[in-house]
This record gives structure tokens, C-alpha cells and sequence, in this order.
């Protein structure tokens, strides 16, 4: 029989109703102080590349790119609303620029820690509902929000998917409670159960694994709720239906598990018992968290201690299940509501790496934060309240110092390696860092640990033949290309990265040849197309170039260099409109960009348009101040139009740039000439020759009189053929 749950004295009785939205709102600040400076840590390597700061349909904002996420998977995962809520803050994020005018990190990192915030609000409600008690419900929410386990999912920019979806599974979650509040006859039961159903939905489009959801629904509505499983299939079965095609749709957008090591059916209990075995221990003994344990099925079922913590488990749920008492089934369904998808018993491909990450089971923690509330709805002695105050002080210390660990890569993967030194990518990763940094001994043996741990690790491969492509030795980064490509003959990148090997050694055809295999190999391989477009340049087949621009142009509109290369693609093909219109969407894309604007002038000169040309050369050279091609082109044009005073003027400001700049005295000259200031025409056309500048044979050959003579006798007609040379010469400009 189950003893009552009221005989111990309560020195905390004293709260009321009223004051209970108080105590959630200390959950909110104690957890806010406590992970606070994620808001401060920049983005990791850690798969934020993929999903947020490299990826073109985030980083070039419209609602064109929003709808992308909608209509078809992205790096196979349909998880439609957490891209669409990073395009947003990606948006938002232009207001306050990260370094360079990249991103800013820390815009993404606040969202995260609200959304975690608002999800331990909830679950204070959720628990206080659940066991009835306010100080209950306080310890069970402060347990969610500030468990050092919680912080890999808060403070990882990626981990936006696990707290948005696990805010809409508890907020679908307490709705479902709340609905039943209602009699049948009351509108208010159908009102909550609709916005219940909505939030459903919505975690599952944050993330798939959301379809646990239903099954923690029916968790609630045996234990708690009291259902009858009839009437339990009944409520929850429109939930069921609606999992359906996002259970199809993932199937297709993900390829069948391709594990190197699959376990036998039986074995896969094992593998989930040690799962279950594992984030126990960890609940309790929250030591040693990092984002790579190495756990993979080879590993566990490898060791005979799986036998111990493969049946561990079954063994506490029988032991529950005899002697625990029907309360403690709520929190412990809950708990495995969550889990048991990502337990090992259906494959998945992250485990590869590991069959457990703390991520996993951020949601799940409403289970022990439910079983915490139960025990604090029971014991709420002084004793207990003091021994409670320790135990969450070790928490918040705990996982203070555990959100240190993910401010910034070199720290974040060394930790990891420091958890597991056998961390293959965390070594792949760390070099990738090293050769951002462009130190390029250490990144390239931490790419040869990488796959001396794991022998066919291809990333390491293709990314040591990085090393050695940046350090120029060719032969290297070829052999290492080709052995990635041995090991995975898919491996888009690696084909890309040997086309770029090729082109630098100036074998082109063999370039396209690499650079076509990668886009055959994967479509969506933008940066190829981009690549492509600039070797057909160099090989002067404009035609090609300008297709391979326009269909990356087509898939990420934002590129103003790749807008310009293709403008100089048509204008060699002298297609000047459709030239001159991308120049002018470039520049738009990026006002302070001066090339477009440049590029422009020279078109318009082209064309025999100088007056259009000069205001685009000024705008060029507005913007780059410490380069004389562009100040220069503007004396050109002026000289062009005959303003020969101006252009004079204009010289002179090339020379304030740089005073050895030749052409420029050279330019001088001819303005000196046309004006007539014959004695420093010469000057200016000995000094253009004394630094070097040798294409000044017309110049002298008008000048040739004024040397013997000395004297100030009007311009022959000679001069007006070297004022024409003036516009070939602008032509040739860059």
C-alpha cells in the first residue's frame, strides 16, 4: 500500500497561490545568471558553419529563402522553422554586425538562452500542475534550466533546434494538461487542445524527434490524468496522423543509417540499456560532459562492462515496477518518452560518433525535473532545504564552468579531446581552426592524429590536402585529394578541392574535369559553379563562364563579386546592358564595394560614354583611397572629355596616393601640352620616363619642338592624336 505524502512538517507551506509566479520567475534569473555569457561566445566549427554562418539561404535574407526551407530538405534535415527563425536573427543580426560585417553570434546565442528561459518557465508550470506543489515545481524547473547537461543544446548555436523544438513539445505538452481541465460541453477544452496541437506541430518542424511527443502525452494521460487507453488513443490519435508524413518526409531526406558497425537486434538493447545507464549517471554525477563521448555500438558492445550497463536499466525498471510505488511512473515514462528514440534501438547516423550527447536529451529532463518536484511536494524539512541549496549552488557552479568550454574552438575541441582523446574529429576540427589561423604545422598534425585514431576518415584527408595546397606543395595536396576520393569516391568537396589543385597548376582541363564531377556528385555545390565560371574566364570562353555565373547567381542572389565577375564576363562578350545591369545590382548589394563602380566607368568609357563613365570612376575612388588605379582612371576621363585644368587637378591627386605613380606624370604632361604649359609638359614627361613609363612616343614626338625652342607656340595638330590615345589607354584599365 502507498503511504501518504503529507506526514512530513513543511517549513515553506507559507507560499501562496499568488506568490507561485514569483518563485517562476527566480527560476528564470537564477538560470540567466548562471549562463549568461553564452550571450558573449562566438560561433563554433561545430556544424554552425553548415547551418547558420555558411549557409546562403541564412546569411542572404528574403522570403524567397525563408520558403527554400519549406519546400524541400536542406543538408538532409527538414527542420523548416529553426531555419527559418535563424534567417531572422540572421536579419536581425545586420543591426549589429559581427566582425567584418559577417553575423553576429551573439544575437544567436541570446535567442538561445531566451528560448531555453521561456522552456524553464514553462516547465515550472508544467511540474507545479503535475505534483500540486509550488516549492516542487520551483526545484524541478531550476533542476531543467541550469543542469551543467542542458548547456550543450544552449550554448551551441546549432543547439537552436533542440531548445526551440523542446519549448513547443512542453508548451504542447502543458496545453494537453490544461485542456483536460475542461468538461466536454466547454469551448475552452477544444480552444487549449488546438493550441496544443499547433505547438505539437511546431516542434516537430523545429525538429523531427518531437514525435515523442504523443508518447509523453500518453504518459501524462495514464499516470496523471488517469485515461483509459481507449480513451488515450482517442485524444492523441489526430497527433499520431500528424506525424506521419514528417516521419515520411525525413525518411526521404535522410539515406538509410550508414553506420560502420550495426548492431544485431538483440544487441540493440544492450546498446540502448547502456545509453539509459549512461545519462542516468550523468544526472547525478554531472562530470566529464563533452560533446564527443565515443560511445558508438563497436565501442560498447566491445567491453564486457556492456553487460552491467546494458542491463542495468531493466533491471531499475523492474525494481520500480515492484517495490517504487505508481508516482514514480510518471516521471520515469516521461524521462523515456524521450530518450528511447535516440537510445540505440533505431539506428542513427551520429553514431557513428557516439550513440549519446547531452543534446539528446534536453527535453527528456522533464522527467527528473517531475521526480525532483515529487520529492520536494514530500520532504520540505529545514535539513532538506539546506542540503537542496547545496545541491543546486554545485549545479550553477558546475555548469558556469561548463559553458566556458564553448565560447570559441580552440577551447571547445580541446576540451573535448581532454573528455575523449580519442575524439577523431575533434582533432579534424581543431586543425580546420589551426588553418584559419593559417598556422599551418599544427593544423596539419592534427589532420594526421585525425586519421591515424581513424584510418578511413576522408575530411582529414581532404583537409591536410588543404594544408599543403595553401603551403603550395602540389603534388601533396593531390595525393591527399585523391586518397579522400579513394575513400569516399562521392566526396564532392575533395573532387572540387582537386580542380582547384589543377587550376593552380594550370591544368585547366583537368580542373573542369574535378570541378564538374563535384557539381554532378552534389547540385546544390554553389562555390563550384562560382569556381567554374572563373577558370573558363581565365581559358577566355566567356559564353561558359557567364552560364556557370548566372546559375550560381540563381541559387545565392546575394554575391556582389560574383555579380561583377559576371558583368565582366558580358562586357568580353560586349553585351554592355546586360553588363552594365549587373554592375549596377553589385554595387547595390554592396554600396562600399568600389569594383562595380569601377567596372562601370570602364564600360561606359568603352562605349565612347565618358560622361557617364566619370561619375562612376569617382565613386571608385571615394572608396579606395589608398589605391591610385582608380583616382587615376577619374584624370583619364577628364582628360578624355578635354577638362584639361580638372584632369590636371585629378593627377595630382593620383600622385598625392602615390608620388611614383608614372602614368600619372605621363597623363600630366598631355593635360600640360593641351593647356599649353609646354615647359612643364616636358618636366612631367621626364619624370614619367625617369620612373620608367615608356609608351610615350606620340608625347615626344609633339613635344620634340619645345625642347629646342622653348617657347609658347600653340598646339599643332599633332596633339589632338594623343588625346585620342587617351581613350585606348582607358580601356585597358582595370
Amino acid at each position: 500500500m502507498e503511504k501518504s505524502l503529507s506526514p512530513t512538517p513543511r517549513i515553506l507551506s507559507r507560499v501562496t497561490i499568488r506568490r507561485h509566479h514569483y518563485l517562476a520567475l527566480s527560476v528564470v534569473m537564477i538560470a540567466a545568471m548562471i549562463l549568461r555569457q553564452v550571450c558573449g561566445h562566438d560561433f563554433l566549427s561545430y556544424d554552425d558553419g553548415i547551418n547558420v554562418f555558411d549557409n546562403p539561404y541564412i546569411t542572404n535574407f528574403s522570403l524567397e529563402t525563408l520558403r527554400h526551407f519549406w519546400n524541400e530538405p536542406y543538408k538532409m534535415l527538414y527542420i523548416p522553422l529553426t531555419y527559418n527563425v535563424w534567417g531572422v536573427l540572421a536579419k536581425i543580426s545586420l543591426y549589429f554586425p559581427g566582425a567584418e560585417g559577417a553575423l553576429n553570434p551573439h544575437v544567436f546565442h541570446t535567442a538561445n538562452l531566451l528560448i531555453h528561459l521561456a522552456s524553464s518557465l514553462i516547465v515550472f508550470y508544467l511540474v507545479r500542475a503535475l505534483v500540486k506543489d509550488d516549492w516542487g515545481a520551483w526545484a524541478g524547473a531550476l533542476l531543467f534550466a541550469i543542469h551543467p547537461i542542458q548547456v550543450e543544446a544552449v550554448a551551441w548555436v546549432t543547439g537552436m533546434k533542440d531548445v526551440l523544438s523542446g519549448f513547443w513539445s512542453l508548451l504542447a505538452l502543458w496545453l494537453y494538461i490544461l485542456y483536460d481541465r475542461y468538461p466536454r460541453d466547454n469551448d475552452k477544452r477544444y480552444v487549449f487542445y488546438g493550441f496544443a496541437t499547433v505547438a505539437f506541430v511546431c516542434a516537430l518542424l523545429a525538429k523531427p524527434s518531437a514525435v515523442s511527443v504523443p508518447l509523453a502525452a500518453g504518459v501524462i494521460g495514464l499516470f496523471f490524468l488517469v485515461r483509459r487507453i481507449p480513451d488515450l488513443f482517442r485524444e492523441l490519435s489526430l497527433w499520431v496522423i500528424i506525424v506521419i508524413p514528417l516521419v515520411l518526409i525525413t525518411k526521404f531526406a535522410q539515406p538509410s543509417s550508414t553506420l560502420s558497425f550495426e548492431p544485431s537486434f538483440l544487441q540493440k538493447f544492450l546498446v540502448a540499456g547502456d545509453t539509459l545507464s549512461f545519462y542516468l549517471f550523468k544526472l547525478f554525477v554531472p562530470y566529464g560532459l563533452g560533446p564527443d563521448y565515443g560511445r558508438t555500438p563497436s565501442y560498447i558492445l566491445g567491453h564486457q562492462w556492456v553487460y552491467l550497463t546494458g542491463l542495468l536499466p531493466y533491471f531499475l525498471g523492474g525494481f520500480l515496477v515492484w517495490k517504487g510505488g505508481k508516482k514514480w511512473y510518471l516521471p520515469a515514462g516521461l524521462f523515456l518518452a524521450f530518450v528511447l528514440p535516440v537510445s540505440g534501438l533505431l539506428s542513427f547516423n551520429f553514431q557513428n560518433f557516439s550513440t549519446v550527447a547531452d543534446r539528446y536529451i534536453y527535453v527528456a529532463m522533464i522527467g527528473p525535473s517531475v521526480g525532483l518536484g515529487l520529492l520536494f511536494s514530500r520532504y520540505q524539512t529545514r535539513k532538506f532545504l539546506v542540503m537542496s541549496v547545496a545541491f543546486f549552488l554545485g549545479l550553477g557552479l558546475m555548469s558556469m564552468g561548463q559553458v566556458k568550454y564553448w565560447q570559441e574552438d580552440v577551447a571547445f575541441y580541446s576540451h573535448s579531446l581532454s573528455v575523449n582523446p580519442n575524439s577523431w574529429f575533434s582533432y579534424n576540427n581543431l586543425g580546420l581552426k589551426y588553418l584559419g589561423l593559417k598556422e599551418y604545422d599544427r593544423a596539419a598534425e592534427s589532420f594526421k592524429k585525425a586519421f591515424s585514431i581513424k584510418d578511413d576518415y576522408d575530411h582529414a584527408y581532404n583537409n591536410l590536402g588543404v594544408v599543403y595546397r595553401e603551403l603550395k606543395e602540389y603534388d601533396e595536396a593531390e595525393k591527399m585529394f585523391l586518397k579522400a576520393l579513394s575513400v569516399r569516391p562521392n566526396y564532392s568537396e575533395a573532387a572540387a578541392n582537386l580542380g582547384e589543385v589543377y587550376k593552380e597548376t594550370g591544368q585547366f582541363p583537368k580542373a573542369i574535369e574535378f570541378y564538374e564531377r563535384a557539381i554532378a556528385l552534389n547540385p546544390g555545390y554553389s562555390t563550384v559553379l562560382a569556381n567554374l565560371g572563373n577558370i573558363y574566364t581565365l581559358m577566355h570562353r566567356y559564353v561558359e563562364a557567364a552560364g556557370n555565373y548566372e546559375e550560381f547567381l540563381r541559387r545565392s542572389p546575394g554575391s556582389a563579386d560574383i555579380f561583377s565577375n559576371l558583368g565582366l564576363a558580358y562586357k568580353a562578350l560586349k553585351q554592355y546592358d546586360k553588363a552594365i545591369a549587373v554592375f549596377e545590382r553589385a554595387s547595390q548589394l554592396v554600396p562600399g564595394l568600389a569594383e562595380p563602380y569601377n567596372n562601370l566607368g570602364a564600360i561606359y568609357q568603352e562605349i565612347g560614354d565618358n560622361a557617364k563613365a566619370l561619375p562612376q570612376f569617382e565613386k571608385a575612388a571615394e572608396i579606395i583611397t589608398d589605391n591610385p588605379v582608380p583616382a587615376f582612371n577619374v584624370a583619364q576621363t577628364y582628360l578624355a572629355l578635354g577638362r584639361y585644368e580638372e584632369a590636371l587637378s585629378a593627377y595630382k591627386n593620383v600622385l598625392d596616393r602615390d608620388e611614383k605613380f608614372p602614368r600619372a606624370y605621363n597623363g600630366m604632361s598631355m593635360a600640360a601640352y593641351m593647356l599649353g604649359e609646354y615647359p612643364k609638359a616636358i618636366e612631367y614627361a621626364d619624370k614619367a620616363k625617369e620612373l620608367g613609363f615608356k609608351d610615350q612616343q606620340e608625347l615626344e614626338e609633339a613635344l620634340r619642338p619645345y625642347r629646342k625652342e622653348k617657347g609658347e607656340l600653340k598646339p599643332d595638330g599633332g596633339t589632338k592624336k594623343i588625346v585620342d590615345e587617351v581613350t585606348e589607354e582607358q580601356k585597358k584599365e582595370p
